[in-house]
């Protein structure tokens, strides 16, 4: 991702084309503040609108007139100067807030303004982070020091998790005191740490993958819902406009509350791959095999039909078990979410960082295992090719990535 960015560059400097980095985000730069030439939006009152174009939203957002709502379990993250932050929301609902990186604190019910000060004088991430299904974040913006700056996010990759109960986050009663809804616990969030992605979670507890079953009252399943922009609520639906930012993976782990019986299970299942399939054309597809086994031949069977059709970055992932202790008979432990997570984690990294460009924190592994025998393609031929426009430049741009290889050959320390 940052090798794209810097080619990107490169190529504006020489008057070239490419495909811009990044999805596009929200942006309303307000007359008194000074843009730089770096991205930093200075703020000489300190007061930051929800519009920032510094702001990366994470998920599942909708802008209102005065704010922005999140849906389903996302968040949002931004780079700042200075010694203290305050969020401003709407209304108050249940959080959690990390900073610098640091444990996630959570708010039940966060408070309509957060307050977070006396930090060290430098550069500091705030993220929020959607504690569960049906929050609703309504963010209104922030209060920096007078004369701070937002800057710009760092660009990683986009892993979206989709599924029931399990992928939300619900733990259960738990003999360490955990319990209810925590999105922050869930493996999927976990996963998506470990790989140093941005990820969000398409994920509701009872749903199905079918439509027409289940224990919610519209029985909408995820063939349907995922389609939509909020997760179960009162009222009229949007569909969601699946344009506004493409995943470089989707997980899916559904099919523990189809069923055992559903006729309609396997096909659903493989709708649902072909409809994203056509929404998102370039983005690797990872079909989970639910911890309990749940429909695993029906998955397969779904992921082969598609890999036959010519589908070649759609997988199957086997996680005999991953999970194996839980807090009710279905619901895994915290601890189990967590030695999920990794599992997940090792299984993605060759895909989403294919040349080996691994996050500074994960430990080194092995490739992960081939997607049970039904697509073993190797993962180097997954990632996504990035298209570049040029005109007459390609003699340049190569002559300048070799002058800056050579500097950098020249200066890397001399062994000792």
């Amino acid at each position: 991702m940052k090798m794209i960015c810097i080619v990107g560059m490169l190529l504006s400097f020489l008057g070239l084309s490419a495909v811009p980095c990044g999805a596009p985000v929200p942006s309303r730069v307000a007359a008194q503040t000074t843009v730089n030439t770096d991205g930093a939006i200075v703020y000489p009152d300190g007061a930051v609108d929800w519009q920032d174009a510094n702001i990366k939203y994470i998920g599942r957002w909708a802008e209102k007139d005065t704010y922005i709502q999140g849906y389903w379990e996302g968040y949002f993250e931004v780079r700042f100067t200075g010694t203290s932050v305050k969020v401003k929301l709407r209304t108050g609902c249940n959080l959690a807030v990390s900073l610098d990186g640091g444990e996630l604190t959570e708010y039940r019910p966060a408070r309509t303004t957060m307050s977070f000060s006396d930090l060290e004088n430098t550069v500091h991430t705030l993220r929020v982070v959607s504690l569960a299904q049906s929050t609703f974040p309504k963010f209104k913006g922030l209060i920096l020091d007078k004369g701070a700056s937002t800057l710009p996010p760092a660009e990683k990759p986009l892993v979206e998790f989709v599924g029931d109960s399990i992928t939300e986050g619900y733990i259960g009663s738990a003999t360490d005191g955990t319990q209810g809804n925590a999105g922050i616990y869930s493996f999927a969030y976990q996963a998506g740490d470990l790989l140093e992605a941005n990820h969000n979670q398409i994920a509701f507890g009872g749903i199905t993958m079918a439509d027409g079953y289940g224990n919610l009252p519209e029985k909408i399943g995820m063939v349907t819902r995922y389609f939509q922009l909020s997760e179960p609520a009162a009222g009229d639906v949007a569909a969601w406009d699946t344009t506004r930012y493409t995943p470089d993976a989707i997980v899916i782990n559904m099919g523990t509350n189809d069923p055992p019986s559903s006729p309609d299970f396997y096909a659903s299942y493989l709708s649902f791959l072909q409809k994203l399939r056509e929404a998102y054309p370039d983005t690797m597809l990872f079909a989970m095999r639910p911890f309990n086994g749940s429909h695993a031949l029906n998955i397969q069977r779904a992921v082969k039909e598609r890999t036959d059709a010519g589908d070649m970055q759609v997988y199957y992932m086997d996680t005999t078990d991953w999970a194996t202790d839980t807090t009710d008979g279905l619901h895994p432990t915290k601890a189990v979410n967590t030695a999920a997570a990794a599992k997940l984690a090792d299984f993605l990294k060759p895909y989403l960082y294919p040349e080996a460009i691994t996050p500074s924190s994960a430990s080194p592994s092995a490739a992960a295992p081939s997607p049970a025998g039904i697509h073993a393609e190797n993962p180097e031929n997954a990632s996504n090719t990035l298209l570049i426009g040029i005109s007459g430049g390609m003699a340049v741009l190569g002559i300048l990535i070799a002058l800056l290889f050579v500097r950098k050959r020249r200066n890397l320390p001399s062994k000792k």
